[in-house]
């Protein structure tokens, strides 16, 4: 029987640019980390990244939605790191949210 999503993974040319920027700037723990395939975490919520090295394995078509519960804290620690907003920090009425891309061109979504 199926339990819960363990990981998605997102394809990344650049394995050690793309692991320190999830650890640098959004926080993730690494996990393990076998060369061409880093496990990261994030409380309990893990991600996978592997490097591009198959026809089939396309990064930047990938979305990941990461929760906050601080979301104007988070935009702005964010963008002190540099990361450009693809959307500015935006209240929608049933909660706020912000998009910006990892340096693989993946979006990455922040809700409240």
């Amino acid at each position: 029987m199926l339990t819960k999503l363990e990981a998605p993974v997102l394809y990344t040319n650049d394995i050690e640019k793309a692991k320190k920027y999830y650890v640098d700037a959004l926080g993730f723990q690494v996990v393990d980390d076998q060369g061409k395939f880093v496990y990261l975490a994030l409380g309990d919520t893990k991600i996978g990244l592997n490097v591009a090295d198959k026809p089939n394995k396309v990064p930047g078509h990938q979305t990941i939605i990461l929760k906050s519960d601080d979301i104007e804290g988070d935009y702005e620690a964010l963008k002190n790191k540099g990361i450009a907003m693809e959307l500015e920090l935006q209240d929608l009425g049933f909660g706020k949210t912000f998009v910006f891309r990892d340096p693989d061109d993946n979006k990455i979504m922040v809700i409240e």
